[in-house]
């Protein structure tokens, strides 16, 4: 089967790779996992080799034939390598899980009009409806101010989250570091408990959009490997 990949390359060697439900080859970034959904994470943490991170809480590989039902509520070594194709703008992700014999490869489309931008606090600040985040079934807007500083509540599974943006190294590229912290989830999201490091950018819904979206992988590695990807959109006006 086919499924959809969502990826981000950063410059100090940082990468995310979001793989959701079932791909569909209509030019948008796909909001839909139900099957359940891991996280490739490369390097983890740094020094260390990457990860696949299974999600995790009752959408946790519920489905037969999920992709993330071998990992639920645990985590799996791996490497991970990108490969440009010559005389293209296309490539391909190749991953490598350890013991479990398996390799995955997905396409690559860059959408280098999302990231040709720099990366500033004033075009991150606003209101973002969350659509991916596992706990976010109930509702959840996360907020974030000219600071970079972060903040979310999620019902009815009282998720809090803090934490903070900054734009990636020089800040040349629309990438941003974030550090968040992840706490009161009750069951069964409580592993999602956790202190957090990842990426985020902002990007349009589809290859040919011009909306605002803020797509954002999480990823801890103690004392236990969890994963959260979030992809929100933005409140008009904010």
């Amino acid at each position: 089967m086919d499924y959809f990949g969502d990826a981000i390359f950063a410059d100090n060697g940082e990468t995310h790779l979001y793989i959701g439900g079932p791909y569909t080859d209509d030019g948008t970034i796909q909001t839909g996992s139900a099957g359940g959904s891991i996280d490739f994470v490369s390097p983890a943490p740094p020094g260390g080799r990457g990860g696949i991170i299974g999600r995790q809480g009752e959408d946790c590989g519920g489905k037969a034939g999920s992709p993330s039902r071998r990992w639920c509520g645990r985590g799996s070594s791996g490497d991970m390598s990108a490969e440009h194709v010559t005389g293209s703008e296309t490539g391909a992700i190749h991953g490598d899980i350890t013991s479990h014999d398996e390799t995955w490869t997905f396409d690559l489309t860059p959408w280098n009009s999302a990231y040709n931008v720099p990366a500033r606090l004033s075009d991150l600040a606003g209101q973002y409806t969350e659509e991916v985040a596992p706990f976010a079934h109930g509702g959840m807007v996360l907020t974030i101010d000219e600071d970079g500083r972060a903040s979310f509540e999620a019902w009815p599974y009282f998720c809090f989250g803090n934490g903070t943006f900054t734009p990636l190294g020089n800040g040349d590229s629309n990438v941003y570091a974030v550090a968040m912290s992840i706490s009161y989830c009750d069951y069964p999201y409580s592993q999602y408990n956790r202190e957090y490091r990842g990426l985020a950018t902002l990007s349009p819904s589809d290859y040919w959009g011009y909306d605002t979206n803020l797509r954002v992988w999480l990823a801890s590695f103690s004392p236990d490997w969890s994963a959260v990807t979030m992809w929100g959109r933005r409140i008009p006006g904010s």
